[in-house]
């Protein structure tokens, strides 16, 4: 959920740079802003040059665009307009691209997890009967008793661990009675 909620701010992000970088410098609150100019001066200009808004007319005006960006060096002054919308749409786009691939890649991560979590349930289903051990039979007195005989004459126990041992098998035995 949250890699999605990161996807959603990243179109947050280029909506962002968007308004920022081709709204805000065409709106009528700032068209005076030196802030404005200062930013899109260093996007825009070369070192040495600064940016300088002037009012528009004629077909970009009727498309929405009331300013023309210039960069001046002294004298000379250079129109920017194509460079200022190429990096408006052009951020926006990269953010835009970047979500939608990240995008398909949580999808198709999503669909993988779901699969593997298919096949492993379906995978842990027994289709055979499960075959429960059969507890073993209870060792007879003198069984158990042969069984103790036969550790200490092998030396696997001591013979004072014969002795509690076998007491301890003696007082079982007569505790079920």
């Amino acid at each position: 959920m949250i890699k999605f909620l990161l996807t959603a701010l990243l179109n947050l992000i280029g909506i962002g740079f968007l308004i920022l970088v081709i709204v805000v410098p065409i709106t009528p609150q700032f068209k005076n802003d030196s802030r404005v100019d200062n930013l899109l001066g260093l996007a825009l200009c070369n070192p040495g040059e600064h940016l300088v808004r002037a009012p528009v007319s004629g077909i970009l005006s009727r498309l929405g665009i009331v300013i023309t960006p210039y960069c001046v060096n002294g004298q000379a002054r250079r129109d920017v307009t194509f460079r200022w919308i190429t990096l408006g749409l052009s951020g926006f786009a990269f953010v835009f691209l970047f979500d939608i691939v990240l995008q398909i890649a949580l999808i198709l991560n999503a669909i993988r997890h779901a699969i593997f979590r298919s096949i492993r349930r379906r995978n842990s289903t027994p289709s055979q009967p499960v075959n429960i051990p059969v507890p073993p039979a209870p060792v007879s007195l003198k069984d158990q008793l042969q069984q103790l005989e036969e550790a200490k004459k092998a030396g696997l126990i001591t013979y004072d661990e014969y002795d509690r041992l076998r007491q301890d098998i003696l007082g079982k035995q007569s505790q079920k009675r």
